[in-house]
């Protein structure tokens, strides 16, 4: 057996530690993770996990601009059977409130945003709204309460 052979047997020392992080940071510096990869990663997994449909998006539509930087926007997305409007507000900057209205209230609806995930509670109406403590990308699960066979929905990711 060679010294390296000895070596590459052998565990992890401090020498190891400082050369990975060295190689880690050029890796870094050279060839960063796309920005939101790891969010659409994520969403991909949820997607596979629950076998869901994917809601599709509707046109866009700005309802209107405050100032430059402050606009409300509303985002449509359509499934099945089940529609979701969703009003995204950046007035509180930095905070960014959701308001949605789901075409049934029969359903739950979990939010996945920059904070985590959030269970909504849906008025009579089927509306609901969640706060953020910043941007980031948002995605919904709904799941039909009154048939557990109806494949979950979910939402493609929007940046908020």
């Amino acid at each position: 057996m060679n010294r390296v052979d000895e070596l590459s047997d052998g565990p992890l020392d401090a020498t190891d530690e400082r050369i990975l992080r060295a190689l880690g940071d050029i890796v870094s510096a050279s060839d960063p993770v796309p920005a939101g990869l790891t969010e659409r990663v994520k969403f991909a997994l949820t997607v596979e996990a629950l076998g869901a449909q994917v809601a599709e998006l509707l046109d866009p539509t700005p309802l209107g601009v405050r100032s430059a930087y402050d606009t409300i926007t509303t985002v449509t997305f359509t499934g099945d059977d089940l529609t979701v409007l969703l009003a995204l507000d950046s007035e509180h900057r930095p905070r960014r409130r959701i308001t949605g209205w789901l075409s049934t209230p029969d359903v739950s609806v979990r939010v996945h945003g920059p904070d985590g995930e959030v269970d909504v509670q849906l008025d009579e109406d089927g509306r609901f709204e969640v706060e953020f403590s910043r941007t980031g990308l948002v995605h919904l699960v709904i799941r039909f309460t009154g048939d557990p066979h109806v494949r979950p929905v979910v939402t493609p990711p929007i940046q908020i």
